[in-house]
């Protein structure tokens, strides 16, 4: 159990196992408008301006695009296929809990730790450091949660930068630090292997900075490190850290200028209920209490909390949750002083609780965020204390001896492994989004976000009435919520209720005027009505607001064809088509027009793909049957239809 090859076999291992039950976990929440129905993700010549209606959307093009490239890349190569975006999920999750590892393995070799008695069992701390971070339940939202896996990629590169950093300084030591000189360095090319690390480290600050903005306070963590870990310097080592500084410039840059944003409506916060900097800041004083209680006892665990909000420093709840982080910071501070007076490793405690602190200041201080408390937030900072304790425990395993050591050893194993089952238990909620949507409805019944998205959940498993039921709910907590009439249109359209859908079209419009779904919604009722020019105009302010979706599109084509404008409906299918070439109804619908035309070439290839994109369905593989009997290949047709 000392070996780096077994420590890196149990991390992936164990993360593996952990997060197995994920890869057929459904797009969550934003997933489908940040991934599914983002434009860029399938066809990233999408120009960027014609999204700045959708602000959102737009921002993390602008602020994010590093990270928001890579859902683009997932699609490339697995197109919609879940499986493939958890996989890309999970192995950046891993790679994070190896640069862990690495990390403490790397400050046992800094030249304060290197004399360090603790030192003897640095393998074991960085596994242990590293078991925790893999298997903690904590993390699941960061990873399992397709969309935020934007955190675990600026984690990545915060460590990478971190890792390549410490690499290059240990290379380039300060004078004195170790026996070689800088002449005999320069021979052995080990200045220029120093230089590569630093330039990779460099890069991959840049990296995290396009990623996400919590990669903001990494040049800080770096100083911090430098500062604790590599006591003697000179000019040209504290010069290095410069360009670290220069690249923090980037965020403020993206969001004044990239935005046209001022600092302060850049830091004012987007919520629904607007906080002042302070009383965001007494309210964070009780979320991190929360987080350090999850920690510790990760139970309850909820995607949309429902947390109350503070305004005074004199309530109780947010003064004794002030004082846990006085606390806490306390230990930090007689960690460092220990560390000068007596076993070194107590430095490596107090490096991560400032680690904890300065990564979790992004989005728990005073620049108010959308939602108070999310858990995802906690994948980074969760990394100091991880490697607080296992300093801690660093030092009980060099005093104590015997059967204390194993009772210890057999303590951190139990914990690890009740983590790792509950993190488990986790996933497998995740997997199921009714129960998923049930519980987090439960645990925030004020709230309709998780009441909306439990209708929906109900709605993709076929269960409308029960849909309709829950956005009853739903429109009580908010009854201004267009997005929850639209649903119910649709679900009533479903049920064959006309009237109550273009009831509820109508209202999701009246809430809403640019809702693309209740337009086109609006539009097919039209339709059904015979309202031909009504339905047209629907479907054409659906396509002025959003030009690159496919479903309206599609509508407008089947009017066309209604009234033997084919052309123009061969226009609005190929359109449909190109905007999302895995939307089906659209292929059949062209499959449809090619044979009425007599192109029964074109047709069958329409209606193959159709096909091929969804084996199951039987529209397609009418429609392709009848094409073959047009083209007399009567064997294929009897085959096909019979499949």
């Amino acid at each position: 159990m000392r070996k780096p090859a077994v420590h890196i076999l149990v991390i992936l291992l164990l993360g593996y196992l952990v997060y197995s039950n994920t890869f057929s976990v459904p797009f969550t929440w934003d997933d489908d408008r940040f991934i599914v129905a983002n434009p860029h993700v399938r066809d990233t010549s999408y120009p960027i301006e014609s999204l700045k209606k959708e602000y959102e959307l737009y921002m993390h093009h602008k602020i994010r695009p590093l990270g928001m490239a890579t859902f683009a890349l997932n699609y490339r190569m697995f197109g919609f296929q879940v499986s493939g975006f958890h996989a890309f999920n999970l192995l950046v999750h891993l790679l994070n809990a190896l640069l862990v590892y690495v990390l403490v393995i790397l400050s046992f070799k800094t030249p304060f730790l290197r004399s360090s008695p603790a030192g003897k069992n640095t393998g074991i701390v960085a596994l242990i450091a590293a078991l925790l971070f893999v298997s903690h339940p904590l993390q699941t939202e960061a990873v399992t949660y397709i969309f935020q896996r934007l955190v675990p990629l600026a984690t990545l590169a915060y460590l990478l930068s971190l890792v390549m950093y410490l690499r290059a300084r240990l290379l380039w030591q300060a004078p004195g630090a170790v026996a070689t000189t800088a002449k005999n360095k320069d021979k052995s090319g080990q200045g220029w292997v120093a230089g590569a690390w630093y330039l990779g480290a460099l890069s991959a600050a840049i990296a995290g900075m396009y990623t996400k903005e919590i990669a903001f306070t990494l040049p800080a963590t770096i100083t911090l490190f430098e500062l604790c870990f590599f006591e003697k310097r000179n000019a040209k080592q504290i010069v290095a850290l410069v360009p670290f500084w220069l690249t923090a410039l980037i965020i403020p840059y993206q969001y004044i200028f990239s935005l046209s944003r001022s600092i302060a409506s850049a830091t004012r916060g987007d919520g629904p209920i607007r906080l002042d900097r302070l009383d965001y800041l007494l309210t964070e004083f009780r979320v991190i209490a929360r987080y350090l209680r999850l920690l510790v006892w990760p139970t309850h665990q909820n995607i949309d909390y429902d947390f109350p909000l503070y305004r005074s420093i004199l309530n109780s709840e947010v003064f004794l949750s002030f004082l846990l982080l006085v606390v806490l910071a306390g230990v930090g501070v007689y960690s460092y002083r220990r560390s000068s007076v007596k076993e070194r490793v107590w430095r490596l405690a107090a490096f991560g609780i400032a680690w904890f602190f300065i990564t979790l200041s992004i989005e728990s201080s005073i620049l108010p965020m959308y939602l108070p408390i999310c858990e995802y937030r906690m994948y980074l900072p969760s990394i100091g204390l991880f490697v607080a304790l296992s300093s801690g425990l660093a030092i009980a395993f060099a005093r104590l001896r015997g059967g204390a050591l194993i009772a210890l050893g057999l303590c951190v194993t139990l914990a690890i492994a009740l983590l790792a089952g509950t993190a488990y238990a986790r996933n497998a909620l995740w997997a199921d989004p009714i129960g998923f949507w049930k519980q987090t409805s439960e645990e925030s019944p004020r709230k309709f976000v998780p009441s909306y998205n439990l209708a929906v959940a109900y709605s993709g498993h076929d269960r409308i009435r029960e849909a309709i039921n829950e956005l009853a709910r739903t429109i009580s907590l908010s009854p201004n919520y267009p997005d929850a009439y639209q649903l119910r249109g649709e679900l009533y359209f479903k049920l064959g209720a006309y009237a109550e859908a273009m009831k509820n079209a109508q209202a999701a419009l009246a809430l809403k005027p640019d809702s693309v779904n209740a337009h086109t919604l609006l539009g097919i009722l039209y339709d059904m009505q015979g309202r031909l020019p009504e339905a047209i105009a629907e479907f054409n302010a659906a396509i002025r607001i959003a030009p690159n979706t496919a479903r309206p599109h599609d509508e407008l084509g089947v009017v066309y064809a209604r009234q033997r404008r084919y052309p123009d409906a061969e226009a609005e299918f190929k359109a449909a088509n190109k905007n999302d070439s895995d939307y089906v109804r659209s292929r059949i619908n062209l499959g449809i027009l090619y044979d009425e035309e007599g192109r029964f070439e074109e047709a069958s290839a329409e209606l193959q793909t159709a096909l091929r994109l969804d084996p199951g369905s039987a529209d397609a593989r009418k429609n392709l049957g009848i094409v073959q009997t047009h083209m007399n290949r009567r064997a294929d047709a009897r085959s096909t239809m019979t499949k």
